[in-house]
């Protein structure tokens, strides 16, 4: 479970309802319930996701699975689509694959995991020089916090140099760094 902030939590119910009075998803009964995650886009706006992993793990597989099942969902998806005056942008859609890079991970078969090129942009990330820098550092670095072990433990001592209003950076957090 992650914790919102009261913005968040306001965007977050703000979509859900959009996404029932569109009738793209309706209530439920059921016990079972998934993760969504809000995330900011570079527009400023954010981006619902949700992970139906859990559901996904208890749900019987398909016995037939056919292509022709999977052309007609899609099909079904784009109908939609087209008829909400929806569009796709084309260059970030991938059909048949084994994995997609998605925001900053890497979604395959084999779950979700850490997209290498920005795991290498953190460990070359300059030592910084401002509060900007700092903040920066620490949004790339917190992208990753469920791949890393004690990551809270490890970030403390960063976090502490951008809590005054002067650019402090000490020893602790180098160390860290």
């Amino acid at each position: 479970m992650y914790r919102l902030s009261p913005k968040e939590s306001e965007e977050l119910q703000h979509q859900v309802v959009e996404l029932l009075e569109r009738g793209y998803i309706h209530e439920s009964l059921s016990l079972c319930a998934v993760l969504a995650l809000l995330v900011p886009k570079k527009d400023g706006y954010w981006h619902i996701c949700i992970d139906n992993r859990a559901i996904n793990r208890i749900m019987p597989p398909d016995p037939n699975p056919t292509w022709e099942s999977y052309l007609d969902h899609l099909r079904a998806i784009f109908e939609m689509l087209r008829k909400e005056c929806l569009f796709i942008n084309q260059k970030k859609c991938y059909f048949f694959t084994n994995f997609v890079t998605f925001l900053s991970f890497v979604l395959s078969t084999d779950g979700v995991h850490a997209n290498q090129s920005k795991v290498y942009a953190t460990l070359e990330w300059p030592t910084p020089k401002t509060l900007h820098d700092i903040r920066s550092f620490n949004r790339l670095a917190s992208l990753y916090c469920r791949f890393i072990r004690n990551f809270s433990i490890l970030i403390t001592p960063i976090t502490e140099c951008f809590k005054g209003r002067a650019f402090q950076w000490f020893k602790e957090a180098e160390a860290s760094f």
